[in-house]
């Protein structure tokens, strides 16, 4: 597969194993691992000719990629794939290696520190371990169905159907790999379709990195867990009049959505539903939805009490806001400015981590907590002021805030005692 090379274009020539390590800089178990990753590099792999490491990276833009590895000064290429991972090397969580003989043959994948072990290695250049099997099975209880012109992945439980991606590898929901939008069917083995389950349609592999559109019928209670995670080229989705459910990081990383109608029915969003949606500019919510409202193209809870999920771009935060949830506008970076709602009280864990253009942030006089890394990373910011007394706060609220020299504090504030104004 092309691969936009992104850092260290030139491959060793003539290795024996390649070693694809799938990591990126917004995941907290890569950014513990890269250290250690980069180190065992460094000292055993660097001039080893029979052993290449590349790094395919899952982050949101080539920037963010580039930047990370030359924090820890990568010696090994780093790529971005075109057009999505190969589908066998594919993997629900990061960050994950895979071994691939120069033939292509899979022959081991796990957990990087426990694949970067001497022993292991020396059975792997010698040869002696035995290439894993690639199973296209159906696991016990899943069944597969024509309809709309594709073959459907599903299991029937509770009297209904829960569209599924099949045991084994590569894992599929639906075949051919669908390109442009799709309709999820209302029945499959005779019994209406209740569920899209976890994982279902997933674009960390290739199968579903082109799709772009999907109709969700109304027989649909749930959307699971990462169901459409990190469908980067998703640009409209219909959630059907029946969902009640959506799971965490159900949309995660769809930086394509922009707007997105969340219906009457709906009752519960996970917190990380649509986050790292960078380019989402509105919600709509439906005015008869119990929960839910949304005011200024953001979602709130139905009493205007709590912003759940943020939006790109210039914000206002409504008047009455007192809560802004945990990663409600994390990691996105056409975040210019910000303005808080008075009645602010809580600000969520990393409920602006990332947001690089991010410049300043007043801090109403009424907020008495800041989360944990609630402004970490925000590496545009130059300008805090903190309105009133000091909030409850850890350590890393502006972690990794490069640009930021001094927080601005009320002078009569009696928590800020012994503090110049500027002082941070």
């Amino acid at each position: 597969r092309q691969c936009d090379f992104l850092l260290n274009k030139d491959f060793k020539k003539g290795v024996k194993f390649y070693l694809c390590l799938f990591s990126a800089s917004w995941c907290p178990p890569c950014r513990a691992e890269m250290p250690r990753i980069a180190k065992t590099y460094a000292e055993t792999l660097k001039d080893d000719p029979d052993i290449e490491l590349i790094h395919f990276s899952r982050d949101q833009n080539d920037e963010k990629a580039l930047a990370w590895a030359k924090e820890h000064d990568v010696k090994f290429p780093v790529v971005k794939p075109n057009g999505g991972n190969p589908l066998e090397l594919h993997c629900n969580g990061i960050p994950h290696l895979f071994i691939v003989k120069a033939d292509g043959t899979l022959v081991e994948e796990g957990h990087p520190m426990r694949i970067f072990n001497t022993d292991k290695f020396r059975e792997i250049k010698s040869g002696n371990v035995k290439p894993q099997a690639v199973d296209f099975k159906l696991k016990d209880g899943e069944r597969t169905e024509q309809a709309d012109g594709y073959t459907w992945t599903y299991r029937v439980e509770n009297g209904g159907a829960t569209i599924v991606a099949a045991g084994g590898k590569p894992r599929c929901t639906i075949m051919p790999s669908p390109k442009g939008s799709v309709t999820i069917p209302l029945k499959l083995g005779g019994v209406d379709v209740m569920c899209i389950g976890r994982s279902a349609f997933s674009a960390w592999d290739s199968p579903y990195s082109g799709l772009s559109g999907v109709k969700i019928p109304d027989s649909v209670k749930t959307v699971g867990d990462y169901s459409f995670d990190n469908c980067q080229k998703l640009t409209e989705v219909v959630l059907g009049k029946g969902v009640t459910t959506i799971g965490s990081c159900a949309f995660r990383n769809c930086d394509g959505l922009t707007s997105i109608r969340i219906p009457k029915n709906v009752v519960k969003i996970d917190h990380s539903a649509f986050i790292f949606c960078s380019g989402l500019k509105e919600f709509v919510v439906d005015p008869n939805n119990p929960k839910f409202t949304a005011v200024n193209g953001m979602l709130l809870s139905k009493d205007g009490s709590e912003l759940l999920a943020g939006i790109d771009g210039d914000v206002l935060v409504p008047d009455g806001v007192k809560s802004i949830g945990s990663q409600a506008f994390c990691q996105y970076s056409g975040l210019t400015s910000v303005k808080l709602s008075s009645c602010l009280t809580d600000i969520g864990d990393s409920s602006f981590y990332s947001c690089g253009a991010l410049t300043s942030i007043t801090i109403p006089a009424n907020v008495k907590r800041i989360g944990r890394s609630a402004f970490n990373r925000c590496r545009s910011l130059t300008s805090v002021t903190m309105c009133g007394e000091r909030p409850e706060s850890p350590d890393d609220v502006f972690s990794s805030c490069d640009e930021l020299k001094s927080i601005h504090v009320p002078a009569n504030a009696k928590s800020w005692a012994g503090m110049k104004e500027g002082q941070g």
